[in-house]
């Protein structure tokens, strides 16, 4: 029989709307801190245990009298709002609902002390007790919380947060299993996200680790008396997550249209994560995906951030997609009262004007980036690839007609087939060819004998010589037999089953497959013979390399005297990630002195041990280079692009595949390694002979991703199918009918 309906008892209720109020200690220090806010606290102390998971804040706030400290921690018990409420009134307030200490109060073992001016008494209210009136502080919470009684005249409040989640074990087990950076990293967005509206607030934050206090951020304390607006805001940014950017490259943007204004201040220069970009409306935080992409776009599209005052080394190492600015704006708007509900975090997904005021944002960071001097077009443009228009394909009948040294622009790409085209870099095309000076134009081998589609991307203004007649002969072959337009599918199957015909131009290997895509028919493909051997050896420096690093057997030299100067923000990470370096052959270690210098305030360094022989010949004294690769590689643990090695290394040492670790590699390593495989590869204009060029096949073959270089691009293509049911395909093994001299390379 199935289980009646029944109304659950009062108990049960509160214990599951608490799980949904509070979720981590954050969260509930974040509660704690606003109402001190709310109260016009203008001094928050905050002492944090994240081990033991209890905190408390201390403010000289407005304090809680003796009769509404009997209401604390009672369901839906606010003093911000009252039973006349009106959704259309307008509420000034971070809380509101009355919620924050109740769920605390259900997860924890709550204790409030309080005292207001009109009193001469501090007051207490335990956990589910009636409030008492205290003379002094109880000698226990004293000596445990280093507490000093509210003097007379004063006023405050205390709130202890003690047992976070001792009865659910399961978040409790969740939260402890959280790195304390990462808490950390949260508690400073918390602060200053209120120092963006209220700088004068101090707060003064300490860890407590075994008894001791620590001291981890004192900041705020600015008045509007010697600072502007938007100095005031970076001001703040630099007190809370270090000087991650001077204060010249900061521009203020100030926008208004009607009852909407936008003011702050944006980046001039770029970082390398996009972690600091803040938009608040009424100081809320604006958490929309959808505008933060859009603004993004439009600075990717601007290349926002190549003409950066670093160093060139530095700069041309740094992909592209890790060049953000710093944005922190404040919006003043109308809000419906239903906005301040999306979450219980407070924050705002999507406000109710979002047709104006997201076009609004979009208004301010274009004249922004017009007033730096980026052109109107490159705004306005998508940083997103295009779907490519419909292709108009030259008859293939046509083809009979093409001279094989004609100047027809031609390609090899299937029309059906996807593809994508990676970025290049010039350092990459001397692994190509044997090339000397700048190159002011990259080149990719092409073949004379296939049509191209019509399409202007692909089109590159180049100048091409007259061809010359030549006494070739090319044998006539039917039009009916041959087909470039079928779907092909290549597997690496296929790839044992290639024939080798020729090497076309020192630059191609001419190969073919019977029934690879239909049976009965011969498919002619061609290989690039620099991206074929790219690929193998990417895999063999990828599996030798791979083996070090499990085997705990990853060559490192021993450096001395190498300090890196990191910010406030950054030295908990370092802290957390030291292991995990190590394991990739990178030693360090976070000291607060240098050369017997302390250090100045909220500046630490990174003093380097060891790092790997193959790092220590890449970065060679570069050492900047080495830190903002290390802090993308952080960047992309945190956000679980890069997943750590300390939970694999040492759990297979045989029988392990390189590939399944790839999402563990730091990107710095991967491109290293590209980079060597490419210049080590065969060179185009390199003659091979039938054996070298049957390894090579043979050794592709035998690869996990055979189809692609180390930087992205095919190494096989497929050229024609022909149906050998009724003719013969000529003899193209024969040199007269694979010597072309004017093929070319173009990307």
């Amino acid at each position: 029989m199935a289980a009646s309906i029944h109304q659950l008892n009062l108990n049960v209720t509160k214990l599951l709307k608490s799980q949904v109020l509070v979720t981590d200690i954050i969260n509930s220090i974040r509660e704690v801190i606003q109402n001190s806010v709310d109260a016009c606290a203008t001094h928050i102390e905050v002492i944090v245990d994240y081990e033991k998971l209890w905190f408390v804040v201390v403010d000289n706030g407005d304090g809680i009298s003796p009769v509404d400290l009997g209401y604390v921690s009672n369901l839906n018990a606010t003093s911000k709002l009252n039973n006349s409420f009106n959704p259309d009134d307008k509420i000034k307030t971070y809380g509101f609902k009355g919620e924050s200490l109740f769920g605390i109060s259900k997860v924890s073992r709550l204790n409030v002390v309080s005292k207001v001016k009109d009193y001469n008494s501090t007051w207490l209210r335990e956990r589910d007790c009636p409030p008492k009136i205290m003379d002094s502080i109880p000698t226990n919470l004293k000596s445990k919380y280093n507490f000093v009684h509210f003097e007379k005249g004063k006023s405050g409040t205390i709130v202890i947060v003690e047992e976070l989640f001792f009865n659910l074990p399961v978040r409790k087990q969740m939260e402890e299993n959280v790195p304390d950076f990462k808490k950390i990293e949260a508690l400073r967005l918390n602060i200053f996200q209120i120092l963006v509206y209220h700088p004068a607030i101090q707060f003064d934050i300490y860890t407590s680790t075994n008894g001791i206090q620590t001291p981890l951020l004192s900041v705020g304390g600015l008045t509007k008396s010697n600072l502007s607006d938007h100095l005031l805001l970076i001001e703040s940014f630099t007190n809370v997550f270090g000087s991650i950017m001077e204060n010249k490259k900061f521009k203020k943007v100030n926008l208004r249209l009607k009852d909407i204004s936008i003011q702050g201040v944006i980046s001039k220069a770029s970082v390398t994560s996009k972690q600091y970009q803040f938009i608040y409306i009424n100081g809320r935080r604006l958490i929309s995906n959808d505008i933060f992409r859009k603004i993004n776009t439009a600075f990717y599209s601007c290349n926002f951030g190549s003409e950066d005052n670093v160093n060139a080394q530095i700069r041309n190492n740094m992909k592209y997609s890790s060049r953000y600015p710093i944005l922190i704006l404040k919006v003043s708007c109308s809000l419906s009262f239903f906005d301040l509900l999306q979450n219980n975090s407070k924050d705002i997904s999507e406000p109710s004007n979002y047709s104006i005021l997201g076009p609004l944002l979009l208004k301010a960071i274009s004249s922004f980036l017009k007033h730096q001097g980026y052109s109107e077009t490159a705004i306005s443009s998508k940083s997103t690839l295009q779907r490519p228009p419909n292709f108009n394909m030259l008859n293939v009948n046509t083809i009979s007609n093409f001279n094989p040294r004609g100047c027809t622009r031609p390609a090899i790409i299937n029309p059906a087939s996807t593809y994508s085209l990676a970025k290049i870099i010039p350092k990459e095309i001397h692994g190509m060819y044997k090339a000397s000076g700048s190159l002011s134009m990259l080149t990719r081998p092409r073949l004379s004998n296939v049509s191209l589609p019509r399409n202007n991307c692909f089109i590159t203004k180049k100048k091409y010589d007259m061809p010359t007649k030549s006494n070739l002969l090319v044998p006539k072959i039917s039009m009916e037999n041959l087909n470039c337009l079928q779907n092909i599918t290549i597997t690496e199957n296929s790839l044992k089953q290639i024939h080798f015909i020729n090497q076309l131009d020192r630059k191609f290997l001419l190969v073919k497959c019977h029934n690879l895509s239909k049976k009965g028919y011969l498919d002619l493909l061609v290989i690039d013979q620099h991206a074929c051997d790219e690929r193998i050896k990417l895999e063999a420096l990828l599996g030798e390399f791979m083996h070090t690093v499990l085997n705990k057997s990853i060559p490192v030299t021993p450096i001395n005297d190498i300090y890196l100067q990191i910010e406030i923000c950054d030295k908990e990470a370092f802290q957390f990630y030291e292991g995990e370096f190590k394991l990739w052959g990178i030693g360090y270690s976070v000291v607060d002195t240098y050369e017997g210098i302390h250090k100045k305030n909220n500046v630490y360094y990174l003093k380097l041990s060891t790092i790997s022989t193959i790092v220590r010949e890449k970065f060679k004294t570069n050492w900047e280079k080495l830190k903002v690769n290390l802090l993308q590689h952080i960047d992309s643990l945190r956000h679980l692009k890069k997943l750590s090695i300390k939970s694999v290394v040492g759990s297979k040492t045989k029988d392990y595949n390189w590939w399944e670790y790839t999402n563990y590699i730091p990107v710095f390593y991967l491109e290293l390694f590209n980079s060597k495989a490419c210049r080590s590869a065969i060179m185009f204009g390199n003659e091979l002979s039938r054996e070298d060029c049957n390894h090579l096949i043979n050794e592709l073959s035998k690869c996990h991703n055979p189809f692609q270089c180390a930087h992205g691009r095919p190494s096989i293509k497929p050229l024609l199918q022909w149906n050998n049911t009724n003719t013969e395909l000529p003899d193209l093994s024969n040199e007269n009918y694979c010597n072309f001299n004017n093929l070319d390379y173009e990307y």
